[in-house]
């Protein structure tokens, strides 16, 4: 019987990845020259992640979690434009499965007129508040009776904004499709395409928009996640993720730090917490860092509220988590943009973190079991 047994063995030609990198051992000179490549990061330019050393590094994947309406799009663009600011001659994509282009770009021209006509304590406005709906008027029609001094402040900011949009690549995901293999094989293409890697940061909006490769016949919605997680993981390492190329080994040349929104769903608790973060679990187990976000309101009038925006850190494999504490970012979203990078406090200077309180989960069946006693009896 022994004989009839045919074992099948892999075709490893002589180019084949698993090949080469058994006949060439990891040196201490290429882990230098990875290390070069991977360099320290970035910093993401909001002091709440500087106080706990998290940075963006280069071939990690960022899970920014959030219940629906969370700060998870405002945050990730929010992220990109910081990085553009700080590196004037790198470039930042946004693939947006959640908002139409249109209004992404509606929120950078409330921003960029915010930055330039709001005093540097972020409240006063010369000429008053623009809204939303004036600055679609002004994008649908530039001569629109909006008021000659909200045409030029628009037109200011539009002017202003304009090269930031030649290096913000703002990708409509639904013109891409949902299959993550295809989606990101055609933004590997692009950037080696380029030739220079200038591409220094890719926001995700968002996990849960996403489909596995193929024909979509998956055991479950959780097996298919965790592939997608999978995929992002391995484009982060700068993968072609070619058709048929899964064994295709990772570039650090083209690595690249990807910030990935995630939906949670909504729990009793306002804020989300490291245990209620369950749905998007493939997603952040691959996660070098995990932020969690909410709102709170905190006043102003009804067409120009004041928000907090509540961050919290439940994970972050290169430096301090903090799970059960918040940093409170001010936010006004008629004007698009954050008022400052964090509270803090006034004696130290210091970001100021809080505990935050957490309802039990409904969810989740209680460990409590009866009494020995009472089972007996």
């Amino acid at each position: 019987m022994a004989d009839d047994v045919t074992i099948e063995r892999p075709d490893l030609g002589p180019d084949h990845p698993v090949r080469e990198a058994l006949s060439q051992p990891y040196t201490l000179k290429r882990w230098g020259e990875d290390l070069r490549h991977l360099a320290d990061g970035v910093p993401t330019g909001f002091d709440a992640l500087e106080a706990v050393r998290m940075h963006w590094l280069p071939g990690k994947l960022y899970g920014i979690a959030a219940r629906p309406g969370g700060g998870k799009t405002a945050f990730l663009l929010e992220a990109c434009l910081r990085y553009l600011e700080a590196h004037p001659e790198r470039h930042a994509l946004f693939l947006s499965w959640e908002e139409p282009v249109a209004e992404v770009v509606l929120r950078l021209v409330l921003r960029e007129d915010a930055r330039r006509s709001t005093s540097n304590d972020g409240k006063a406005f010369a000429g008053g508040v623009i809204f939303r709906e004036t600055v679609r008027k002004f994008g649908r029609d530039p001569n629109a009776p909006i008021g000659t001094a909200h045409t030029e402040r628009l037109s200011a900011a539009a002017r202003a904004l304009d090269p930031t949009l030649a290096r913000l690549h703002i990708v409509d995901g639904d013109a891409l499709g949902h299959d993550i293999r295809a989606v990101l094989e055609q933004v590997a293409t692009w950037m080696r395409d380029a030739g220079t890697p200038t591409l220094g940061l890719v926001a995700v909006d968002y996990f849960q928009k996403l489909r596995g490769p193929g024909d979509g016949r998956f055991f479950s919605r959780q097996a298919e996640l965790q592939l997608v997680a999978d995929y992002l993981r391995r484009f982060a390492k700068g993968a072609r993720l070619a058709a048929g190329g899964d064994t295709d080994a990772p570039d650090p040349s083209h690595a690249v730090p990807v910030l990935v929104g995630a939906q949670v769903t909504r729990g009793q608790s306002e804020h989300p917490s490291g245990d209620s973060i369950r749905e998007a679990d493939d997603l952040l187990n691959d996660a070098a860092g995990v932020l969690a976000l909410s709102w709170e309101r905190t006043g102003g009038t009804e067409e120009d509220e004041e928000r907090t925006l509540r961050l919290s850190v439940p994970k972050n494999r290169d430096g301090r988590a903090r799970p059960d504490e918040v940093a409170r970012i001010p936010w006004r979203p008629a004007r698009g943009f954050l008022a400052a990078d964090a509270l803090v406090d006034a004696s130290t200077g210091a970001v100021r973190w809080q505990r935050v309180e957490t309802a039990p989960d409904a969810s989740k069946k209680s460990d409590k079991r009866p009494p020995l006693k009472s089972v007996l009896e």
